[in-house]
């Protein structure tokens, strides 16, 4: 989450975690967000299942692995951003 600072152009107020499933990324994901929460500029929002993800975010603003309908297409997604960057 720390990384989105350093990445995005403008200004980030809440960032929507969906929580790890697996016991082991559930124990790592509690000790790191402990370890970093005070170093947030933004709220930080966890959700435990995507139906409480979709509380906060209209499906069709999310992608078809969030349960949503927005059509994504990585590989087309890369292609754009080679094009768009520069380098």
């Amino acid at each position: 989450v720390l990384q989105f600072q350093d990445f995005f152009p403008g200004l980030i107020n809440v960032a929507y975690v969906l929580r790890p499933a697996s016991f082991l990324q559930k124990a790592l994901s509690e000790v790191s967000s402990k370890i970093f929460k005070d170093e947030f500029k933004f709220r930080v929002v966890v959700c435990n299942y995507l139906e409480e993800l979709h509380e906060h975010i209209d499906t069709s603003q999310l992608t078809a692995d969030l349960g949503g309908d927005l059509p994504y297409c990585h590989e087309d997604w890369l292609k754009h951003r080679v094009v768009s960057e520069p380098w």
